[in-house]
């Protein structure tokens, strides 16, 4: 997108090879848990997530222009249970991992979890690997929050995002 301070984190494979070599350091097979990057198919389906959530989905625009290099799902067992996007800022050390959602038809919350703390942990380390130094957020979510604070994070000052569509 011209003129935007958001990038693409890779360069054609490279976020398939990340994900491969954050797999291996992980022991995911006794989970049966796997990774993989979004298509744009997977839209439609997250929207009935997000639906189902009552969160409005972003707008298509509003969302990494390519999915396969800064999408991720996590599936159990073949079966997709959460996502999420990585969004590169202009800043070269600092990324963003946003718009997460979660199926709510996986009514084992256990898994669920397990998948969120996986996505949430993978995304560090894969920004990690591309010299990411602050992995950043914006949630309402208590559950979530808790879910970030399990992984790593520091909950920042509570403050209120300010939104203003521009068109």
């Amino acid at each position: 997108m011209k003129g935007s301070t958001y990038t693409n984190i890779t360069k054609g494979s490279a976020f398939s090879t990340a994900i491969s070599n954050h797999l291996l350091s992980l022991d995911m097979d006794k989970e049966k848990l796997s990774l993989r990057p979004l298509e744009e198919e997977d839209l439609k389906m997250l929207k009935e997530w997000w639906d189902f959530w009552r969160f409005p989905m972003p707008p298509r625009q509003m969302l990494p222009d390519n999915l396969k290099e800064n999408g991720v799902m996590v599936m159990h067992d073949g079966l997709p249970v959460c996502a999420g996007f990585i969004y590169g800022t202009s800043a070269s050390a600092t990324f963003m991992l946003e718009f997460i959602v979660s199926n709510p038809f996986v009514k084992d919350r256990g898994i669920r979890k397990l998948c969120l703390k996986t996505l949430i942990k993978s995304v560090a380390e894969i920004t990690k690997s591309y010299g990411g130094l602050v992995l950043y957020s914006t949630l309402a979510n208590r559950n979530l929050i808790k879910t970030y604070e399990e992984c790593g994070f520091t909950k920042g000052t509570t403050a209120y995002e300010m939104i203003m569509i521009t068109q």
